[in-house]
């Protein structure tokens, strides 16, 4: 076990690719508290956002918000209502549930293009609040 330039432990892997799926030459771990993790399939493993007030076409009223996205943990979601996918155009502030809807720039992947970075940002804010989010393209 090495240290690399950000001071975190690393060792070599050899990795193949094997056609569907992958496998890697490993060595014995540092210690018990050293591990080798498995990637979460995005796709298949991604949460469901399907509330109905999350359509673009859903007025935001404070008094009635449901929206707690502030709330959400770090992962993997997929939206499961209308289109299925975040606006690619900046819609009506006070609409899609919440006061600043998100929309994303810079389009939507492909399938072929897989997993991409995309910014998020949130209608009527000023530049300032946004996100870089990364994006896994749909299935086809």
């Amino acid at each position: 076990t090495n240290l690399n330039n950000e001071g975190q432990s690393c060792q070599d892997a050899r990795i193949r690719n094997c056609g569907s799926y992958y496998v890697y030459q490993l060595l014995k771990s540092h210690s018990q508290n050293y591990g080798f993790c498995v990637a979460q399939d995005q796709c298949e493993d991604a949460r469901e956002l399907g509330e109905r007030w999350r359509l673009i076409t859903n007025p935001y009223v404070s008094s009635q918000s449901k929206a707690k996205d502030n709330s959400l943990t770090k992962g993997w979601y997929r939206l499961a209502q209308g289109h299925g996918t975040m606006p690619e155009y900046e819609p009506d502030t006070n609409h899609g549930g919440q006061a600043y809807p998100s929309y994303v720039l810079g389009g939507l992947p492909s399938v072929e293009e897989g997993e991409v970075e995309r910014t998020a940002r949130f209608a009527g804010t000023t530049s300032k609040q946004w996100y870089q989010r990364r994006v896994r393209g749909g299935r086809s």
